[in-house]
């Protein structure tokens, strides 16, 4: 579920000058389903909590996302002429996130991976309005950047075989469910020990970069197959585990697969990114494993 906000000004970047917007009462809430309209209306507070896309009316444009930090309704005058009078309109303070990436839009189908503009009907994206629209704003990302970049996803290093799967999660591939471990290298002694509890307690195979990556294969092209081919991204954040080369990519790309993740959290950072918005398991390496293991119990996955 996210904040559709679209106004005009794209060619002078409007939505970056983090001013107030005023958006008229009777344009909230178009182009959403009734049954998020009827959740909402009666508490617009409640849609501070969701994250957001700024965009702009027309196509050859981009959206940012942000998140709304403050609302309130106000009366202004709207109307032409002797027909001016006041009308209920909802101000809002936002902040643009600038850890994320900016979304070219200069599509239908680019519109239409957010859930906007959808049957055909352009008419939403020449409107300014303020939309909920119950989609996952994180992979509708990912579907639209891996769509501009297509070529490099259908490279031949990347085509998988059964070869490949063997190299990648031994010849156990078919009959295991697969979980690619997410994590920072100066972890891997206490990621080895918790893979190899997992996989003695549950149906699984584990794949950690640094044990299963062999020394003349190339990097990243083993990081994507796997990432392709998982059943369950486990992301093992420690306190450093954003500021690595590879772990929020990783991350972006286990949501543009539609992957579930499980995001355990190992110190004191809170989810960032992609993952800002998701629940985490606290626990600590002495525990970890079998609160996975439950955890795991109770999405109803991989159990032995």
């Amino acid at each position: 579920m996210y904040n559709l906000l679209m106004i005009t000004g794209h060619e002078d970047n409007i939505w970056q000058n983090n001013e107030k917007k005023i958006f008229p009462m009777s344009r909230i809430f178009e182009y959403t389903e009734d049954a998020v309209e009827e959740k909402y209306k009666n508490n617009l507070n409640a849609l501070i909590k969701l994250p957001c896309l700024f965009c702009y009316e027309g196509f050859d444009s981009y959206g940012q996302i942000g998140s709304i930090t403050k609302l309130k309704k106000i009366k202004k005058m709207a109307g032409y002429g002797s027909n001016q009078k006041l009308e209920p309109h909802i101000e809002i303070e936002y902040t643009l996130d600038k850890k994320m990436p900016i979304i070219p839009i200069s599509s239908l189908e680019d519109y239409q991976n957010f859930g906007v503009g959808c049957g055909d009907n352009d008419c939403e994206i020449h409107r300014i309005h303020w939309a909920v629209k119950d989609i996952n704003i994180f992979k509708a990302i990912c579907i639209n950047l891996s769509q501009k970049y297509e070529p490099f996803l259908k490279e031949e290093l990347l085509k998988l075989n059964a070869i490949n799967m063997k190299k990648i999660w031994s010849s156990e591939y078919k009959s295991k469910k697969l979980i690619f471990i997410s994590h920072r290298d100066k972890d891997k002694k206490n990621v080895s020990t918790l893979a190899k509890y997992l996989e003695k307690n549950l149906d699984v195979k584990t794949f950690i970069a640094h044990e299963d990556i062999g020394v003349n294969q190339l990097w990243s092209d083993e990081i994507q197959r796997a990432l392709r081919t998982m059943d369950l991204f486990l992301c093992l954040a420690t306190d450093t585990f954003h500021n690595g080369s590879w772990t929020d990519q990783e991350i972006g790309y286990a949501i543009k697969m539609g992957t579930p993740i499980l995001y355990v959290k190992l110190g004191k950072a809170s989810p960032k990114g992609f993952v800002s918005f998701k629940q985490a398991l606290s626990c600590n390496w002495n525990n970890a494993g079998e609160e996975i293991v439950s955890e795991l119990g109770e999405m109803n996955l991989f159990k032995k």
